[in-house]
């Protein structure tokens, strides 16, 4: 699953280690991909988390 979100693609993957959702956030230049802390229950809320990174970092 993914999406983009003000030029950053968002990818959501499960992580079977920790049984929850993680974000993985790629630049528009294919630059650092960042990549969640935790885990998320329901992969909407990695999508919400993913945002609020987005906007903390880079607006």
């Amino acid at each position: 699953m993914g999406e983009t979100y003000r030029g950053y693609q968002i990818t959501i993957a499960w992580n079977s280690e920790t049984t929850g959702y993680d974000f993985i956030i790629t630049p528009p230049d294919n630059g650092k991909i960042i990549t969640s802390e935790d885990s998320y229950f329901y992969d909407y809320n990695a999508v919400k988390a993913a945002k609020v990174k987005i906007d903390e970092l880079f607006h």
